[in-house]
């Protein structure tokens, strides 16, 4: 599973909308990938929030909705940055030619 899919799926996951199968393979993405994780712990950790705000003060959808898609957009950006991102082994051959 890639993180794209994770990124996809996330509210089903934390609303246990997906299946056992698919559950399992994303806990087990998730378990190995930093940046998934962070992701989950950031969403509970809003949602948590979310609720514990609506106890004493209402919280507008609109402003949930912009922190939901404020968290996707970064964590967007954040994949492909790191997708086109050079690999360290071209950044260590350029150090190494300026050298000579």
């Amino acid at each position: 599973m890639k993180c794209e899919d994770i990124c996809r799926l996330i509210s089903e996951y934390l609303d246990d909308g997906l299946d056992l199968e698919l559950r399992g393979i994303m806990r087990e993405h998730i378990n190995l990938c930093e940046r998934c994780s962070a992701l989950l712990k950031t969403m509970k950790e809003t949602i948590s929030f979310t609720r514990r705000m609506s106890e004493t003060e209402k919280v507008p959808d609109a402003v949930i909705n912009r922190v939901y898609c404020e968290i996707h957009i970064r964590y967007e950006r954040r994949i492909k940055s790191e997708t086109f991102a050079p690999p360290e082994a071209s950044k260590y051959n350029k150090k190494k030619e300026k050298r000579r």
